[in-house]
């Protein structure tokens, strides 16, 4: 059935322009592998795009799109989702938790205790604090930039598969967009450097790395601990920055064909053939490391199927003549508004 979802967080107010709105979702897993080797794959992927559209009188009427015939599907973070709670606020900036969070969390502990017992369930929890912390902070430098670039978001959402944020811009300015969309994976570049003078601090020279030791050695549980984040937020960067859309890579390269004249349809056309094989990629990598026995995998393969289903998304809008109702590719007075960990 068709579900109409409106802008969740203020409606349009009279005298003041109107605002395309852009949802960017950053997601991240952490995939651990049996006996002293961790087999990572840590990944970042943006959110339905919640689409405005401006109508005649002034307005804007919005929804995510998630299938193209006017059916609007509700994303994470909906006013309307029973799974999201508010929790506070960060920056001054709504943040609200989906229930199914700490299953994540849980997720970890198991697979770090199955190598490491105590002390590995110690640094499975670790981890994943510091995993969905991450993402919060990738999404503030989403949130940040929106604000500086004279946009704003009012709201993040963190649930199972990463972040959410909620931002808009008033203007159309490619520029603005690829600053916002960059802000994010820009987050990871001071934080892995951190890690790894924290790695250093403890006597570890080695690195950050995707392999740990000894996960059974309380007396390690910091080396393990700083070369883990470290190594995940590299993964973090490199995953986004991939020109794929949903990923904040793949709206750079939306941003940049239609600075360089593209048409809407064309810019659509163009992100869709690149995106493509990038995600089935994903979804192949998945299958591997399921096939293989890595832990990871379901959360792997969800994430390329979900890469895929957003690229389906534009490719039969593009397909219609209708790429410019996308947010991504309007071209008229929009937002660029980002946020897309793992």
């Amino acid at each position: 059935d068709t579900r109409r979802a409106r802008l969740p967080w203020r409606r349009q107010e009279p005298g003041r322009p109107a605002r395309a709105t852009r949802g960017a979702l950053t997601m991240g897993s952490d995939a651990i592998g049996s006996g002293s080797n961790v087999h990572g794959f840590s990944h970042g992927a943006d959110g339905h795009a919640s689409v405005a559209a401006v109508s005649s009188s002034g307005g804007t009427t919005g929804g995510q799109y998630a299938v193209t015939g006017g059916t609007l599907l509700l994303s994470p973070g909906s006013e309307r989702d029973p799974w999201v709670g508010r929790v506070g606020s960060v920056l001054g900036i709504e943040l609200f938790v989906h229930y199914l969070l700490p299953a994540v969390i849980v997720l970890e502990i198991l697979n770090y205790s199955v190598a490491g017992g105590g002390a590995g369930a110690v640094l499975g929890l670790m981890i994943g604090l510091t995993l969905f912390a991450t993402v919060l902070v990738h999404e503030l430098g989403h949130a940040k930039m929106a604000s500086h670039v004279g946009g704003s978001c009012e709201k993040i959402t963190l649930w199972p598969l990463g972040g959410l944020a909620m931002c808009a811009t008033p203007t159309a300015d490619h520029g603005a967009a690829v600053k916002v969309a960059l802000a994010g994976p820009a987050t990871h570049l001071p934080l892995g450097l951190l890690f790894w003078l924290l790695q250093l601090s403890c006597g570890d020279l080695s690195g950050p790395s995707p392999y740990l030791h000894d996960l059974k050695d309380f007396d390690r549980l910091w080396c393990n601990y700083t070369s883990a984040v470290c190594w995940m937020n590299i993964q973090l960067l490199i995953f986004n920055m991939l020109p794929a859309y949903p990923l904040d890579g793949g709206r750079v390269l939306a941003s940049a064909l239609l600075f360089n004249g593209k048409s809407s349809n064309d810019a659509a056309r163009i992100t869709c053939f690149v995106a493509a094989p990038i995600g089935s990629a994903v979804l192949g990598v998945g299958i591997y490391q399921m096939l293989g026995s890595f832990s990871g995998g379901i959360l792997t393969i969800l994430v390329g199927a979900w890469m895929l289903m957003q690229v389906w998304t534009v490719w039969q809008l593009q397909a219609q003549g209708r790429a410019e109702h996308h947010p991504l590719f309007m071209t008229t007075t929009t937002a660029q508004g980002q946020a897309g960990n793992v």
